[in-house]
Formats: structure tokens, sequence, C-alpha cells
């Protein structure tokens, strides 16, 4: 992946060079915060009750396979990416399988036509049992290179929760930014009946 050696998609050398995060942080301030709890200055600003990152997005292949998996149909790093996910979930936020619902934020039905699959979806597959209860209503602007407030207001009322959810949620994406689709999606959860919503994301752009 990022040495371009054949036959594998990360090598051994380039897989080492991946840091997982140990020290969580409030999404939103940047505090110190155990397991990425929101922290109590920031939790009346957000729907999300935490935010869960399995690696730093800027060191080693963790970017270029992550772009892979969206944009090149690299499906099989979702494998890789997935422990990750895993490994956040389990050690991080250490969760009990038997009492919360594994949620992937949805693309756009046109989008998933035209990439053949949800990568969060992919993700969240090797959690556990996958609900997709959100659907996506709209067509969204891609949120790279938009303002804060822009992506707040590109994915304002584009999701929809199909039917009544579990108290409690882990929402699964591949990258967080500033975390508006993140929050948008715990929004509509919580309106459906969760109490509490947590994001788990591989990396934080």
């Amino acid at each position: 992946m990022q040495c371009g050696r054949l036959g594998v998609w990360v090598c051994y050398e380039c897989a080492k060079q991946i840091l997982l995060v140990h020290k969580q942080r409030c999404f939103l301030c940047g505090a110190l915060s155990e397991r990425g709890r929101t922290c109590p200055n920031c939790r009346r600003k957000t729907y999300l009750d935490g935010l869960v990152v399995a690696a730093y997005f800027d060191r080693g292949p963790i970017r270029e396979m992550i772009h892979a998996l969206k944009y090149q149909n690299t499906k099989e790093i979702a494998e890789i990416l997935g422990h990750l996910c895993r490994y956040g979930l389990e050690h991080v936020y250490q969760f009990d399988r038997r009492s919360v619902m594994i949620v992937p934020v949805p693309l756009h039905p046109r989008r998933l036509v035209m990439r053949g699959y949800n990568q969060a979806e992919l993700l969240a597959s090797y959690l556990g049992d996958v609900h997709n209860v959100l659907k996506r209503t709209r067509r969204t602007l891609s949120q790279t290179g938009l303002s804060r407030a822009r992506r707040v207001a590109n994915v304002a009322s584009a999701f929809v929760c199909v039917r009544p959810v579990a108290s409690e949620i882990v929402l699964v994406d591949d990258v967080a930014t500033t975390g508006a689709t993140l929050n948008e999606c715990a929004k509509v959860l919580k309106d459906a009946g969760a109490r509490r919503v947590w994001g788990l994301v591989v990396a934080r752009g």
C-alpha cells in the first residue's frame, strides 16, 4: 500500500507504522477524555455521547488505506480497518455485545450503486450484527474541503431512522473530521429511541 510491495495490501513493515490512539479526546474541544466521552463543557453542543478513534490518520498507511477502500474499490482493506475498529470497540469503548446496536453511517442510494458497497457497513460487519436502520434521504456534497459550518448545513435533515432502536448505539464510519455527519445521525437515532450514541471511526481526518 505505502511502499508498493507486490502481493500484499499492507506489508508488515508498513503495518508496523500504524499508530493506535490510546488517549482519546473530546471530539469537539480536544480535551483528554476517558473513552472519548464528550466532555461536560461540550455535551450541550452535540448529540454524540462520545467518539472513539482507533488510529492516527497521518501515521503510516492509514490515509492511503481509507482512500483505497472508498475510491479504488479495494474492499479487501476493509478487513484490516475493520479489525482496527474492533480494537477501538473492545479496548477503548469496552462494549457489551449484547446491549448495543451496531449502526453504519449510510450512503445515498445513488452513491451506493456507483460504489457498489458502503464502506462503513463493511467496517461495521467486523464488529457484530449490523443494523441498517439509518437511510440517507438526499444526496449531499462531499464534506472534504468544506468549513465546519458548511459541513453541518450540508448534512442537516439528510437522514431518517426507519424503525425504533436500542437504547445504546455504536455508530460506525471510516473517518471523522468535524463530526458533523455523525452528530446528525446521532440526532436522528436519539429521536428514534436511543439513549446513548457513540461514534466509532478508523481515524480522525
